[in-house]
């Protein structure tokens, strides 16, 4: 895969995250950023994340914020919207 390496760790909430959500955020940004274009790829360098809780639990989500503004969710099959 080709994405920008980043130091997890300084996403602000990576740290509050059970480790099954580090790994589908860490997954999910290798796949999303991996298929973007280089001018892409920078502005979305993730600086916030956070899980939320949905009702039933299998809609929960990952809110991503972005360098660029924008935020995301990130879904449990590894999607983003």
């Amino acid at each position: 895969m080709n994405y920008i390496e980043i130091n997890f760790s300084n996403v602000k909430g990576f740290d509050n995250l059970s480790k099954e959500q580090q790994n589908l955020f860490i997954e999910t940004y290798k796949i999303h950023n991996s298929i973007v274009g280089s001018d892409y790829k920078e502005g979305w360098a993730p600086i916030k994340v956070a899980w939320v809780k949905e009702k039933p639990s299998k809609y929960s989500y990952l809110k991503v914020d972005f360098k660029n503004g924008q935020w995301l969710h990130y879904t449990q099959k590894k999607e983003w919207h």
